[in-house]
């Protein structure tokens, strides 16, 4: 089995990608270009624990380092030449402790 890496993103990144994904989830009938409506006084928004935890991804998203390249292409060539060794009893321990995370919310 193989996975085609590229640069699935464009030339901004994923960073890039996740905050205009962000802006649409925010204002879904927003056009490119056109300012968003503004809120006059005395109106609020209260937003959904759900809608907060998504700000904080999209915010800790837009802050992630561009990806490095470097090591993409090096995980590429071990991959293509079969020297990408998977450590099964790591990576079901990551797998466990981010589900354990997610249900302690």
């Amino acid at each position: 089995m193989s996975s085609k890496i590229d640069n699935t993103y464009g030339p901004q990144g994923p960073a890039a990608a996740a905050r205009a994904r962000q802006a649409q989830a925010v204002q879904p009938n927003a056009s490119p270009g056109k300012p968003a409506a503004a809120v006059t006084p005395g109106e609020s928004v209260k937003l959904t624990g759900e809608a907060q935890m998504l700000a904080q991804a999209g915010k800790a998203a837009s802050e992630a380092p561009d990806v490095d390249m470097k090591k993409v292409s090096e995980l590429r060539d071990k991959v293509r030449d079969g020297r990408y060794q998977v450590n099964a009893e790591r990576v079901a321990s990551k797998l466990t402790r981010f589900e354990w995370e997610l249900a302690s919310r």
